[in-house]
């Protein structure tokens, strides 16, 4: 689902009812779309994380492009660099590097 929202607990129950409407594949064909543009990045990181717990597939960022190119935490670290970080420490590099 595009579960475009700024607030966490809303985001949980939308991913939630996804999953449960899945149940036959057990959530497996359910992403999370998280609307990144909307939230800060503390809030990117926790949905997320909130995606995950649900036992989501997988989740969609929107807008990739505002993330890569113009979104910025900083020190010249875009904001889906910061994400990537914070979100996949173990695993993520940020493009480019």
């Amino acid at each position: 689902p595009m579960a475009y929202t700024p607030d966490d607990a809303r985001f949980a129950d939308l991913m939630e009812a996804a999953r449960r409407a899945d149940v036959s594949h057990g959530g497996r064909r359910v992403w999370a779309g998280v609307g990144i543009y909307q939230t800060d990045l503390d809030g990117a990181v926790r949905k997320v994380a909130l995606a995950r717990k649900a036992g989501t597939a997988g989740f969609v960022l929107f807008s990739y492009d505002w993330a890569a190119n113009e979104g910025s935490v900083g020190e010249g670290e875009t904001y889906l660099g910061a994400l990537a970080r914070r979100a996949f420490p173990a695993s993520a590099r940020a493009p480019g590097r």
